[in-house]
């Protein structure tokens, strides 16, 4: 189960590591990463820059949504333009731990 969490870790944060940062646009921090599950317990696609169009953002919602009712998987999706030169592995550990996504007992 392990492993499986930290796939999903690095798959979550793989978009962030693939894209570049807009003109001006300061690389985002643990701490900016805007939580949507603070908002609304059944989001679980942060974009805050809009890359995803809402309609991707609600099919993702529901797949993960379905993920996590049919096998009790903990995950969430963060699209966002930089994180700077922090290792993507790294910064979703981080943000993942600060947000409590995961069982502590597994």
């Amino acid at each position: 189960m392990r492993i499986l969490r930290k796939v999903i870790i690095a798959c979550a944060v793989v978009l962030t590591a693939a894209a570049t940062p807009v003109h001006g646009q300061k690389p985002y921090t643990v701490k900016t990463v805007p939580n949507v599950q603070k908002q609304d317990a059944g989001q679980y696609v942060s974009n805050p820059d809009g890359t995803l169009s809402a309609s991707a953002v609600n099919r993702l919602n529901a797949e993960l949504l379905d993920l996590r009712r049919t096998t009790s998987i903990e995950a969430a999706l963060v699209v966002i333009g930089s994180i700077g030169d922090v290792p993507p592995e790294d910064f979703g550990i981080q943000l993942f731990r600060g947000w409590e996504i995961g069982k502590k007992a597994v």
